[in-house]
């Protein structure tokens, strides 16, 4: 798990982008 803020981030990112 290197990126893990990433990760809380995009599955954001994601959810707005859909």
């Amino acid at each position: 798990m290197k990126s893990t803020k990433t990760r809380k981030r995009s599955y954001r990112r994601r959810l707005r982008l859909r």
